[in-house]
């Protein structure tokens, strides 16, 4: 506890403000996050050491992919454009740095020689990591560059998505593109489908959109404007838990068979065991954090290979991966999920204790290494080859498009005439907006 009174001082002077509104808000959240980690701490003491922490994250709170037809909101609501990072996202990741920073009192310091961070090459991940070190590894004096800049330069690392196997989740893999579209046109996700048709057409009337895929990109869109305390179309609300759900069952289709969970998130299970064993063995002895900025999909992929999903991660949610050596020389896991609903506040902000089947709260190394070993490739680019040419040809396929969702080009697909599904301009005629599930 002396460690974290000694920090929260530390992280408090190193903030100060001569504006005294400044003071009063960094005081306050400080004060909460220091209170937030010492009763975590208290509430998971165990004996042991730890060794090293890596953490994955969603980015924060952004604009919308993409508009629909009928949005109410004009593109002005978003100044920075569609996709990115808002100031909203900025402070929740840099908040979240600020627990961060109080959780890990004692363990972290200010050398940005014990961190490894990296990103996808998507701007609203970059600018999350830089917004989250802003707070997390905030200077103390030995590293200040400026006397009154409570900030240093992190570096923040990325590779482009078509090679990055680690974490675009939309990287060059035919087969798991194969697999994916077979899987969204299996008889048994089209009947989940067909479940929601009432919804979903009335989904596709008033919003403009041409099938079910759209649909559950609308509820995206009006997702992102709902976090930021935009307008949302009165006849939504009488399907929104409804379409939320059929939303939720699509992210969980993505990734729900052996082989999408070892192609998509083998590769990241794979480098964090790789980078225990380092720590352990004395390589990079120094890195203390591997920090990695990603999106939604990444900790889907995740925490369903883990048999852990529950929901979408909300904007910032954040999964800690720590080892740690135990009274008995033992190395361990523990696993943490931060998942609030309004990361901007810290005191929403509670670690939640991830148990893997067969493992306690410090899941033995060897048995996480073994529970796990099923799921990462041994040759992922031969895992990825298909004898199918039109997915070697990378051929654009539907179920495609809403896996990469996050990814997508801010383009609305228009029925065939170039004329959006739904009413038509200036009457009252419907557009055929039916959904094919043969």
């Amino acid at each position: 506890m002396n460690g974290l009174f000694v920090k929260f001082h530390l992280v408090l002077l190193i903030n100060w403000s001569r504006n005294s509104s400044s003071i009063t808000r960094t005081v306050s959240m400080l004060a909460a996050a220091w209170i937030a980690a010492a009763a975590v701490s208290c509430a998971f003491a165990q004996d042991t050491e730890l060794l090293l922490v890596q953490m994955i994250y969603r980015h924060g709170a952004r604009a919308p992919i993409i508009p629909y037809p009928t949005d109410p909101n004009p593109p002005e609501s978003w100044p920075e454009g569609f996709g990115t990072l808002t100031k909203l996202g900025k402070r929740q990741h840099y908040v979240l740095g600020t627990f961060l920073r109080s959780f890990y009192s004692g363990f972290v310091t200010s050398d940005p020689k014990e961190l490894m961070v990296n990103s996808t090459e998507y701007d609203r991940c970059i600018r999350s990591a830089l917004s989250n070190l802003a707070s997390f590894y905030a200077p103390t004096e030995e590293w200040t560059i400026e006397e009154g800049l409570a900030w240093q330069p992190i570096a923040v690392y990325y590779k482009d998505s078509a090679s990055d196997r680690y974490l675009a989740m939309g990287s060059k893999c035919p087969k798991f593109f194969e697999i994916q579209d077979q899987r969204f046109n299996s008889t048994e996700f089209m009947n989940v489908v067909e479940s929601h048709r009432e919804m979903i057409e009335a989904v596709m009337y008033h919003g403009g959109v041409p099938d079910w895929q759209w649909a559950c990109l609308l509820q995206d869109t009006v997702l992102a404007e709902k976090v930021h305390g935009l307008i949302v179309p009165e006849w939504l609300d009488p399907w929104w838990e409804e379409l939320t759900e059929l939303t939720e069952f699509a992210f969980f289709w993505l990734f729900n068979t052996p082989q999408q969970k070892r192609i998509r998130a083998g590769p990241i299970l794979g480098k964090f065991i790789e980078n225990m064993d380092n720590k352990i063995a004395g390589i990079n002895d120094q890195i203390k954090v591997h920090m990695y900025s990603a999106h939604d999909a990444n900790l889907v992929a995740l925490l369903e290979a883990l048999d852990l999903y529950e929901r979408r991660p909300p904007f910032s949610a954040c999964l800690l991966v720590e080892l740690h050596e135990l009274l008995d020389g033992e190395k361990a896991i523990r696993l943490l999920y931060l998942n609030s609903s309004t990361p901007e506040d810290i005191n929403t902000i509670h670690p939640n204790i991830l148990k893997l089947q067969g493992c306690g709260e410090f899941c033995p190394l060897e048995d996480f290494r073994q529970l796990t070993k099923h799921l990462i490739p041994e040759d992922w680019d031969k895992e990825c080859q298909t004898t199918n040419e039109l997915y070697n040809n990378e051929a654009e396929s539907l179920s495609r498009l809403f896996g990469s969702h996050e990814f997508m080009d801010n383009k609305m697909p228009t029925t065939t005439g170039g004329t959006t599904c739904g009413p038509s301009t200036g009457s009252n005629e419907m557009i055929d907006c039916s959904v094919d599930t043969e």
